[in-house]
């Protein structure tokens, strides 16, 4: 029965991820936070094995995506070599902080960041490709992507949700930027994942699980987001997608605050 629920969970969020360009793992996170003490995983890691097993998915989720940009030559490798590497020490740095946090801890923070997430898809607006990238301080630029990763890791996002539109906002095309969004989510996924089983293999013993990594809970969620992606896409050019996007946003509130009341 819950695995069809994991079910489930891939199809809202691969339709919303398809029609809404965000990332799978805002929405699998707090869906698994409820999934997960169903499935027997202790209370006390169930944020940590969300987060862990959002991140997973994202590996597999953002791969396709990413490879296909890459033939289609929407990925600019100078730029995305020079943003991991800012985004490589800010994984590891946000992974390895999220295993020290305590529960409850990481489920405000979670909260926090989905009601930012929500408040910017409320007053966002339509933009245009710029005829050439501005001209962004360097340090600026790596600090951001080293906060970006941060975050991304700690809260089971692919960085998608922070990257395009920064990237968006220093001029780079629409095309291009989704492109290399798309990797840096794939990095941001693996690395994360990797970190997590690591510092959590010898601690964490649940079955089915490899550390934080609960892999029915993935395996379930790759299986049908990553076709509903597809389907998301094609819904987008039906309907409002502005008006989409601000009652997704209100979810996320009401999702934010529930979290944060615990």
């Amino acid at each position: 029965m819950i695995f069809l629920l994991y079910l489930l969970t891939g199809v809202v969020a691969g339709t919303l991820s398809g029609m809404l360009g965000i990332g799978g793992g805002i929405i699998v996170v707090p869906v698994l936070i409820v999934l997960l003490p169903m499935a027997g995983v202790p209370h006390d890691i169930v944020v940590h094995m969300a987060v862990a097993s959002a991140l997973a998915t994202i590996v597999v989720t953002s791969f396709s995506a990413a490879h296909k940009h890459y033939h289609n030559g929407n990925i600019d490798l100078t730029l995305l070599k020079r943003i991991l590497m800012s985004v490589i020490p800010g994984v590891v740095v946000g992974s390895i902080a999220a295993h020290f946090i305590p529960g409850r801890g990481l489920e405000i923070f979670v909260g926090v960041v989905l009601a930012l997430v929500a408040l910017r898809l409320l007053l966002s607006k339509q933009t245009t490709d710029a005829t050439e990238p501005h001209a962004i301080n360097k340090f600026m630029f790596m600090g951001l992507g080293f906060i970006f990763a941060v975050i991304a890791s700690m809260v089971g996002a692919g960085g998608g949700i922070f990257f395009v539109p920064f990237l968006l906002y220093c001029g780079y095309q629409t095309r291009m930027v989704i492109g290399v969004s798309s990797a840096i989510s794939w990095s941001v996924g693996l690395l994360s994942t990797l970190i997590y089983i690591a510092i959590s293999y010898s601690a964490v013993h649940v079955p089915w699980a490899t550390g934080y990594v609960y892999w029915p809970a993935v395996l379930g969620i790759v299986i049908t987001s990553f076709f509903f992606a597809r389907v998301g896409v094609k819904l987008s050019q039906v309907f409002p997608v502005s008006i989409l996007r601000k009652m997704f946003a209100a979810l996320l509130i009401v999702v934010a605050v529930k979290m944060l009341m615990g």
